[in-house]
């Protein structure tokens, strides 16, 4: 009977430590970390610019200038060349780039571009100029195969800045198998449909995924001459992103919207995520998604960048953090951090602020963990008083300020120093004293009443 008493009593404990063990689910464990950093060859926001990979290389286009780099396992880059692209026309701040099969897709006010990039390894011939064909202005490239779909966005156009349903915009379908001389094939107009204006594109299982003002679509483009509407949702969006295959993010400078993409291409809701509203405390600029995010397929999650916006030209002015989001944790609302969530700071002193006020948006609460994370507690206002070490001195009775010990020096027979008059009669605050008496022997200081509530003692000096 003994036995199976403490048996009992065995199981009990073990039920009641699995219960916190089995809640590890509900927090997200994506934090993002830093493995590599190269120095760019070139400043990243001239136009056309983009990041492309094609196995273990790295293409990063700025301007006229791409950059070649090799990828290891561990996410090392390592420089393999840098070339000119002399033959290129694109001189538009806003140009369209776009990458498939070792072909460099570019478009801009100097027309539609192609180079390739299929001998981009060290001491090969570099990228090759193949075609431009004048007269295709684009702003969003999207490729599928053989086929490239040119778009220029509601949100570039003037009429966009007043919304006006007057704003429409043309999906164009190019036709590449001829790389030597694309083809326009059709296009996709927006007037007369509910989404009133295109603003992003992208491909997914073979169809052609469109957001607007008014809401997002699938297309079939099976055959490019006909292209056919399959299904269409009233949520709007200015950018897009799509794991390629069945997840499509819908996003907005406030929110993004992710959609399961199924096989006759219909699109339906899969969950919403929007801006953290505490990172708004403090910060006088808005936040915005960055248009730029992607899926991470093998472990469930969406990373995005979150922007603060330049509130004279309402573009992004810098990024302030990675903000991911897990698919597999439960979305629980009503805490800070959210546990779905993983915020991971750009810049350190976004991160620093955070941890000064000993904010619980990095995870850990107030004073936990200092010195592992090499924190000062005298950081944290409320324990700045408490736990900030003295200084060499005492401090003002009622002023709270550190007084250091301070000795006069003595350049005169009498043991007074011929700047002390000057230095208390015309200071503000209180000199410094050694100890607290009404005459310090050898010296004209006085301590003397005053009527001020808040400093009961002033201290006077005449000159003998």
């Amino acid at each position: 009977m003994r036995v199976l008493s403490r048996f009992a009593l065995v199981l009990i404990l073990l039920s009641a430590v699995a219960v916190p063990l089995s809640a590890d689910h509900l927090v997200g464990q994506c934090p993002l970390t830093l493995v590599d950093s190269t120095p760019a060859t070139s400043a990243f926001p001239q136009s056309p610019h983009g990041v492309f990979t094609s196995g273990n290389q790295v293409f990063v286009l700025r301007g006229n200038t791409i950059t070649t780099y090799s990828r290891n396992d561990a996410g090392d880059l390592q420089l393999v060349r840098s070339d000119l692209l002399g033959s290129l026309g694109a001189r538009e701040v806003n140009g369209a780039a776009a990458f498939s099969n070792g072909f460099l897709f570019l478009s801009s006010e100097a027309g539609f571009e192609i180079f390739d990039l299929h001998n981009m390894t060290a001491g090969a011939s570099g990228p090759a100029f193949v075609s431009r064909t004048p007269n295709l202005h684009y702003r969003r490239l999207a490729v599928s195969g053989n086929m490239v779909a040119g778009l220029f966005p509601a949100t570039d156009l003037p009429c966009a800045v007043t919304d006006t349903l007057g704003c429409t915009t043309n999906i164009d379908l190019l036709g590449v198998a001829n790389i030597l001389s694309p083809v326009r094939i059709t296009s996709i107009p927006s007037f007369g449909t509910q989404i009133n204006a295109f603003n992003d594109i992208v491909f997914a299982r073979g169809f052609l995924i469109a957001t607007g003002n008014g809401g997002t679509a699938a297309f079939n483009i099976s055959n490019p001459f006909a292209p056919s509407l399959l299904s269409l949702t009233a949520t709007p969006g200015t950018f897009l992103t799509t794991n390629g295959t069945d997840l499509i993010g819908v996003g907005l400078p406030g929110e993004i919207n992710v959609f399961t993409l199924s096989a006759p291409g219909l699109l339906n809701t899969f969950t919403r995520y929007t801006l953290p509203a505490y990172l708004t405390i403090d910060r006088a600029n808005p936040i915005a998604f960055h248009p730029q995010m992607f899926f991470d397929d093998p472990n469930g999650r969406l990373v995005t960048m979150i922007d603060e916006i330049n509130p004279l030209t309402r573009d992004s002015a810098r990024t302030i953090a990675f903000d991911v989001f897990d698919f597999t944790v439960p979305q629980f609302e009503g805490s800070a951090p959210r546990g779905y969530e993983a915020l991971s700071f750009v810049v350190p002193a976004e991160r620093d602020a955070l941890r000064r006020r000993g904010d619980p948006r990095l995870g850990y609460r107030q004073g936990e963990n200092l010195q592992r994370r090499a924190i000062p507690r005298w950081n944290f206002p409320r324990l700045r008083d408490a736990q900030r070490p003295e200084p060499h001195g005492r401090r003002h009775p009622h002023s709270r300020r550190p007084v250091a010990h301070h000795r006069e020096p003595r350049s005169d027979r009498e043991g007074r120093s011929s700047a002390a008059g000057r230095r208390h009669r015309y200071t503000r605050q209180p000199p410094a004293v050694r100890e607290s008496a009404r005459v310090l022997p050898g010296t004209g200081i006085e301590l003397r009443a005053a009527s001020r509530p808040r400093h009961p003692y002033v201290i006077q000096s005449q000159s003998k």
